[in-house]
């Protein structure tokens, strides 16, 4: 969660060595001048504040830190599926194949990446709902044919 939000930021390097060295002040004051005239970067973190329950821009890296499955991906053994588009602007495209290889002992991997043409190419797919509900559902059945009604 945090590499995402990392990756999305392009001043996080400096919010990161201010609040290291303790200016936290100094950092909030840059973000909320940031915030001022990025819509969009206004919306995410005001977002992430009330979603984490944190009162200041600084501490939403901080509240997103433990929200990895750096420690966690090796114990999963189910089959998995992600599902991912090449131009996300919350989730770099990087995190698939990071993402899969950490998945040492699961029974199975896809990946479905998809693309422009596809209408799929932003995050959680928008523009092609219905290919990647299709995906998904034909992914189930192949791992569980059982489990369709006749």
């Amino acid at each position: 969660m945090a590499a995402a939000a990392r990756w999305q930021s392009s001043g996080s390097g400096l919010v990161d060595w201010l609040t290291g060295l303790g200016l936290d002040g100094v950092a909030e004051i840059l973000m909320r001048l940031k915030m001022s005239t990025d819509p969009g970067l206004r919306w995410g973190l005001n977002n992430a504040m009330w979603v984490m329950g944190v009162s200041s821009p600084t501490q939403v890296l901080a509240a997103f830190a433990p929200y990895t499955l750096e420690d966690i991906a090796q114990h999963i053994r189910a089959d998995v599926l992600i599902l991912a588009g090449v131009e996300d602007h919350l989730v770099p495209l990087a995190q698939v194949e990071q993402f899969r290889a950490a998945l040492t002992n699961a029974r199975s991997v896809t990946a479905i990446v998809y693309d422009a043409e596809s209408g799929g190419k932003e995050h959680c797919q928008d523009g092609a709902v219905t290919l990647w509900q299709r995906d998904f559902f034909e992914w189930l059945v192949g791992k569980f044919p059982g489990s369709t009604p006749e």
